[in-house]
């Protein structure tokens, strides 16, 4: 729906576990002819680095990730997925045109990269923000949960015009 609209969708997102299972089901959906093949950025070195933790320990895997490296030899890779590494790559997100797909560093929305992309996306409808995991009370994240029609982020009050989806479990 926001690859018909052009718009991104920011994905906040712990560095280890939610990322790692985030990209692994995009890569399932996309072994599948089940998602759009719009780009994706995961913009987290930190989540980058956990998931070569996670590629070098694929043997200790569960049934269903060892059956899927037998005809798919990365579970963490698919075409048009990017691990973002630099902060200058980072930025240059924020600039570029959509639709796109940007999971980032920073469940709760209140500290790393996934700050500024909020920043950047928020106040357009064309945009969607998903959230994928808990959000504690009083964070930005639980914010946008409860779709507040104005947020502070990083001391500036942005509309939330942008789509809100929450997906649990």
């Amino acid at each position: 729906d926001a690859s018909m609209r052009q718009g991104k969708v920011i994905v906040p997102a712990f560095s280890l576990g939610r990322t790692q299972m985030l990209v692994y089901l995009m890569n399932e959906l996309r072994n599948e002819n089940a998602m759009c093949r719009v780009p994706v950025f995961v913009d987290s070195p930190l989540a980058t680095r956990l998931t070569e933790v996670h590629r070098e320990h694929s043997d200790q895997m569960d049934d269903e990730v060892r059956a899927t490296l037998k005809h798919d030899d990365d579970v963490f890779d698919f075409s048009g997925l990017t691990y973002v590494q630099s902060q200058d790559e980072s930025i240059a997100l924020n600039h570029r045109k959509g639709p796109f797909v940007v999971v980032a560093a920073g469940g709760m929305c209140e500290n790393g990269r996934v700050v500024h992309h909020l920043k950047n996306t928020v106040s357009d409808e064309a945009n969607t923000i998903m959230i994928i995991g808990f959000q504690a009370e009083h964070t930005l994240g639980r914010q946008i949960v409860e779709r507040r029609p104005e947020l502070n982020i990083l001391r500036r009050r942005y509309p939330l015009k942008a789509r809100v989806e929450i997906v649990n479990g």
